[in-house]
């Protein structure tokens, strides 16, 4: 006979709440008894008792207040940071013109091997700052940002 989602989760409470109290023996055997009620899994059944409640209460000066988890965020710090600047992507495009459209993967080695005659040409306009920004790049950069320009030039291949 199947039991309802509702039902298993209240037993799961009731389990964790056990599982709290219980000594180390009788957590050993915990599980297992849980296993036999809801018809779960073993290692699904220990995550489930293993879990953390969202909410809990807490006393305070003679009062009882409710303290629920909180998603984590991002630090300050980490949000929005570009490297990448406009002419950053105008340097970027003018040299992926130069090696006939190649994608991230090929042009990033292409990039760092051949900076020293690159940034000679002043068609380029490649900067100190600019060539320490391009041979750092990623492939995975190199493709975002050339991500717009991709679809004009398959078409004047085709």
């Amino acid at each position: 006979m199947r039991i309802s989602m509702g039902t298993r989760k209240e037993i799961a409470e009731s389990f964790r709440k056990d599982c709290r109290k219980a000594s180390r023996k009788e957590k050993a055997a915990l599980p297992d008894e849980f296993v036999k009620q809801t018809g779960y899994d073993g290692k699904y059944a220990v995550k489930l008792l293993g879990k953390q409640p969202k909410e809990a209460l807490l006393c305070e000066k003679g009062g009882a207040v409710k303290i629920k988890a909180e998603k984590r965020k991002r630090p300050a710090n980490r949000r929005g940071r570009k490297k990448c600047d406009e002419v950053f992507a105008i340097v970027l495009r003018r040299v992926w013109a130069f090696f006939r459209h190649k994608y991230g993967k090929i042009l990033c080695p292409l990039l760092r091997r051949q900076m020293s005659f690159i940034a000679d040409w002043p068609a380029f306009g490649v900067t100190d700052e600019m060539r320490q920004k391009l041979t750092c790049a990623s492939p995975a950069t190199i493709d975002r940002i050339l991500k717009k320009d991709k679809p004009a030039v398959r078409a004047h291949y085709l």
